[in-house]
């Protein structure tokens, strides 16, 4: 079933989503919900009706706009700036560091934060837990399978390649054993309910500041905050800009990084 623009405008105003934030990845997500129709065996108007008033048939649209591009390393001076200049900071007072990857979608972050941070400048003796969360529970156990396609390994390395992978064949890689350690996956919605711990660094990157409302990115970037320590630092995308009121100081250099007040 074909969905026009308007009416997915007016599913997404309907669930507090921003039409700009779906601009580029609109198709791909119009054809999901299409399908997703058509196996209710329901027109547009009457769906509507339902996401409206059904909580599953809400939350399993929520799961459909879910978005799940990713890559590994995304903006290399990220990964840089935090080899030279967080991770060490972070740990010269700690053998442990907390950090939550939040809408993790199929993983590429929180394995290419496992593998920076094993190869820091912080020493030796240094632990790093990584929860990694995501509403979508689909995403998630391909995250923890971390077997990535050929056109995954864009713009890494081939020495790097061969640190984080094994072929499987087929043009398919699988994330070494070593990378998957200190790796909780965990399905969780941060827009349903509070995360649990306390967390020295939170990745919210290219999920709430793009596909939410200003109001809901105001509402839950305060939750999603509550869990990180004072001087703790959150990471965002590189193109999304947190709404004023959050009490975040962005560090020196990167404007996509920003330490709790």
């Amino acid at each position: 079933m074909a969905i026009t623009d308007e009416e997915f405008h007016l599913l997404l105003d309907t669930l507090g989503m921003s039409r700009k934030g779906y601009r580029r990845v609109r198709g791909p997500v119009k054809k999901k919900l299409g399908k997703y129709l058509e196996n209710l065996g329901t027109d547009f108007t009457s769906f509507l009706d339902l996401v409206r008033s059904d909580a599953d048939i809400r939350s399993e649209t929520e799961k459909i706009l879910s978005v799940s591009i990713s890559r590994f390393f995304r903006d290399p001076e990220l990964w840089k700036f935090l080899e030279s200049e967080i991770f060490p900071e972070i740990t010269r007072h700690r053998a442990e560091t907390n950090c939550w990857v939040a809408g993790c979608a199929l993983g590429q972050e929180a394995y290419s934060l496992r593998y920076t941070f094993d190869n820091t400048a912080a020493g030796p003796g240094k632990a790093l837990q990584i929860t990694a969360t995501d509403m979508n529970p689909l995403y998630l156990e391909k995250a923890r399978d971390g077997i990535y396609k050929t056109g995954s390994m864009t713009g890494i390395s081939d020495e790097i390649r061969k640190q984080m992978f094994e072929s499987t064949g087929l043009g398919l890689f699988r994330v070494r054993d070593e990378l998957r350690r200190g790796i909780a996956w965990r399905v969780h919605d941060f827009t349903k309910e509070a995360m649990e711990g306390s967390f020295q660094m939170i990745f919210l990157r290219n999920s709430l500041f793009t596909y939410y409302s200003e109001q809901k990115q105001v509402l839950y970037g305060r939750q999603v905050l509550a869990q990180l320590e004072p001087n703790g630092f959150i990471v965002i995308g590189r193109k999304e800009k947190p709404p004023g009121g959050m009490r975040l100081n962005p560090v020196p250099y990167l404007h996509y990084v920003f330490r709790k007040s």
